[in-house]
This record gives structure tokens, C-alpha cells and sequence, in this order.
């Protein structure tokens, strides 16, 4: 490879439907200058902010809730998110390219 490629990760929600899209039209005029293009979509990650949110506050509330119905048994961190990136910008992802890649721990796939 020995050259510089362009990468562009889109972070959008679990749905995707805008990121994705952008991902796609990017994709599509930027593949013939070596750019690519991919959507993250993460699913519930529990933040600060999810944590403000009161989605944390006791075992019956909704984060921990959907947590245990996730198939994975949890809700995704900022970490499972960042590993993602670290991975779309690396080139072991040279041929990924106008996708979009849920991170949801397999939640998308029940609801």
C-alpha cells in the first residue's frame, strides 16, 4: 500500500438510515481516490451521559434491562466503540468499504 488511503467512519445510530446513506454516497464518489467510507452504528452504550440519563439508576431500569435481553448479556461500552474505529482506520479494513456495521451486540437482529 505504501501510500496514504482516505477513511471515513460516520458515526450514527443503531438505524442507521442518514449515516449509512452518507456512508454510501461517500463511498461511491470517493472509491476512485482511494477514500472509504463506513457508518458505525452503535446500539445502547453506557456513558456518562446514558448514566445521567437514569437509565442505570436501579436494576430494573432500562439500560439494565436491555442489557439482559441483548443477546451478549450487556450493553456496549465506549471501548467496543472505539475498537470499531481503531479497526475502520486501520489497514486490516482496506477493502471495507460503503457498509454500515451495527455495534449492538446482536440486539438488532430481536428487536
Amino acid at each position: 500500500m505504501g501510500r496514504l488511503d482516505g477513511k471515513i467512519a460516520l458515526v450514527t445510530g443503531v438505524a442507521g438510515g442518514v449515516g449509512r446513506a452518507a456512508a454510501l454516497l461517500f463511498a461511491a464518489t470517493g472509491g476512485p481516490h482511494r477514500i472509504r467510507a463506513n457508518a458505525i452504528m452503535p446500539g445502547l452504550i453506557r456513558t456518562p451521559a446514558t448514566e445521567a440519563d437514569g437509565l442505570y439508576d436501579t436494576p430494573d431500569s432500562p439500560g439494565f434491562l436491555m442489557g439482559a435481553a441483548n443477546p451478549l448479556g450487556r450493553t456496549g461500552t465506549p471501548e467496543d466503540v472505539a475498537k470499531l474505529a481503531v479497526f475502520l482506520a486501520s489497514a486490516d479494513s482496506f477493502y471495507v468499504n460503503a457498509t454500515g456495521i451495527p455495534i449492538d451486540g446482536g440486539q438488532s437482529v430481536i428487536v
